[in-house]
C-alpha cells in the first residue's frame, strides 16, 4: 500500500477486499487516508465488504462522509445504507448539507429507502430549487 503509483494502491485495496480477511483491515483503514481519493474509495468500498465479518468497522465507515471527494462520499452514502445498521439513519440526516448536489441526491434517495421521510423533502427541495435557477438563466438569457 506504499507503492508510488496510485493504480497499485487501488488494485491492492481492492484485492484485500477480495482477501477478505481480518489480516487485510489495518492495511485498508490505513488507505482511507490515501493521497488519492480513488485509493480511499477502493479503500472504503473494501472495508464495507469486510463488515459481515466484522462488525466493527462500522466505525471506520463514517469518515467517507467527510471525505474531500465527492465521489467518495457518494460511496460512503451507498456502502453506510448497504449495512442497514441503526445508526446510519442519523449518519445520513448529518451528512445532508454537503455543498455538492450529487452527494445530496445520494443521501435523500438512500433515507427515501430506508423509510425516512427526509429524503422525499430534500429530492422535492432540490428540484425546485433547479427550477428556479433554471428559469432565472432563461430569463436572464432573455432579457439580454
Amino acid at each position: 500500500m506504499t507503492d508510488e503509483d496510485y493504480t497499485t494502491r487501488k488494485l491492492a485495496a481492492e484485492l484485500l477486499g477480495r482477501l477478505g480477511h481480518r489480516s487485510a483491515i489495518e492495511p485498508l483503514i490505513a488507505a482511507t487516508t490515501d493521497a488519492s481519493w480513488e485509493v480511499r474509495q477502493a479503500a472504503f468500498v473494501a472495508l464495507a465488504a469486510l463488515f459481515g465479518n466484522v462488525p466493527e468497522l462500522l466505525e471506520h465507515l463514517p469518515r467517507a462522509l467527510s471525505d474531500s471527494n465527492p465521489a467518495v462520499r457518494i460511496e460512503g452514502v451507498r456502502l453506510l445504507s448497504d449495512t442497514k445498521q441503526p445508526e446510519v439513519l442519523r449518519l445520513l440526516e448529518s451528512a445532508v448539507n454537503d455543498d455538492n448536489d450529487l452527494v445530496k441526491v445520494e443521501i435523500a434517495e438512500r433515507l427515501g429507502q430506508l423509510g425516512n421521510k427526509r429524503g422525499a423533502v430534500m429530492l422535492l427541495e432540490m428540484a425546485d430549487r433547479s427550477r428556479t435557477v433554471h428559469d432565472n438563466y432563461l430569463a436572464s438569457r432573455t432579457a439580454n
